[in-house]
């Protein structure tokens, strides 16, 4: 049984529309994942999860917040927005506890402690 010419038309024209949806939906895929990649919020939230895989970075983050706790937990311990005596015991704390934890020692104890932790991974 053979198609005429314009069943065959008619059947060209179907797989046509068929065609024609499923680039409609690739193409909504496709602008749906541009629009996500140029997020303002996703471009940040990537590039500082790519970030923070830095190793060296982490440390440096680490280092930060290690300082600004320490530097908060002072101020409040010793009272450093309340008086003078306690603005300048906090300060006088904070520079003796920065120099120790940036300190040389301080530095060789956390070398140590980083290539002990490293040493078993390697086996």
């Amino acid at each position: 049984m053979s198609l005429n010419k314009h069943e065959t038309l008619l059947l060209q024209i179907s797989l046509l529309r068929l065609e024609k949806k499923v680039q409609e939906e690739e193409l909504k895929d496709a602008w749906k994942s541009f629009a996500g990649s140029m997020n303002p919020v996703a471009i940040v939230k990537d590039s500082l999860h790519k970030l923070t895989q830095d190793p060296e970075i982490q440390a440096d983050l680490g280092s930060a917040a290690m300082h600004a706790g320490a530097s908060l937990i002072i101020g409040k311990v010793l009272g450093k927005h309340r008086s003078i005596k306690g603005y300048v015991a906090s300060v006088i704390v904070e520079k003796l506890y920065f120099s120790f934890i940036d300190g040389p020692l301080f530095k060789a104890m956390k070398s140590m402690r980083k290539t002990e932790t490293e040493e078993p991974n390697k086996n």
